[in-house]
């Protein structure tokens, strides 16, 4: 059998095409779901004034993230990354006027993205699409490459074919083995391993 792009990542081997042959939801609602992330990380940290990782960290909190990462259209079509960002802040429990829960119109919306686009823009767009090929939550994504780490990837990958990105990411994921569940009863149970010296079992880094 075919082994998926989970089970790839836990044993710490490379991603191969054929091996991801699922993707995380219909490619028609991809385009929209890509542009809506993108928009809500651009706006959350260079509007707001968030720092990237603090408001991902409410996003994975939420579940509209588990909603986006399955395609549900109510969150990649139905609302604009503005919506988004501003719908995550208030119900992580932020009063900010601002933040009232009402629907741009689409002048307003063109408004904040007549210029270019911040490289946060960029790190929402190409990690919308990494989830999508992978059909991997974002939260086990951030457990395998965090957010800063994905933004710190702007140069040169910004420039280069969506392939080159995509592989990059793999290897990025590959080089972390989650601790398993029996690992973890291990740790609180605070027992020691079979032949082992009683060190605390953590993620393994793939060499």
């Amino acid at each position: 059998m075919t082994q998926g792009c989970d089970g790839a990542l836990a044993v710490g081997r490379g991603i191969d095409e054929d091996q991801c042959g699922r993707v995380a939801y219909d490619a028609t609602y991809l385009g929209t779901a890509r542009v809506v992330l993108a928009r809500m990380l651009d706006y959350a940290v260079n509007v707001l004034g968030y720092r990237l990782a603090s408001f991902w960290a409410l996003f994975l909190a939420n579940d509209v993230s588990r909603l986006f990462a399955h395609g549900d259209a109510s969150v990649v079509a139905g609302r604009s990354g503005i919506e988004l960002a501003r719908l995550v802040v208030r119900e992580a429990g932020c009063d900010q006027v601002e933040l009232l829960d009402v629907r741009l119109t689409d002048a307003q919306e063109a408004s904040w993205y007549c210029g270019g686009r911040s490289e946060e823009y960029w790190c929402g767009w190409a990690l919308a699409y990494y989830q999508w090929r992978r059909a991997l939550s974002f939260s086990d994504i951030e457990a395998r490459v965090p957010i800063e780490d994905v933004l710190a990837l702007y140069e040169p990958y910004h420039e280069m074919d969506e392939r080159q990105f995509l592989d990059r990411m793999d290897e990025e994921c590959a080089r972390v083995v989650p601790v398993t569940k029996l690992q973890s009863c291990r740790k609180r149970a605070g027992t020691k391993r079979a032949g082992g010296d009683g060190a605390a079992d953590v993620a393994v880094v793939a060499r």
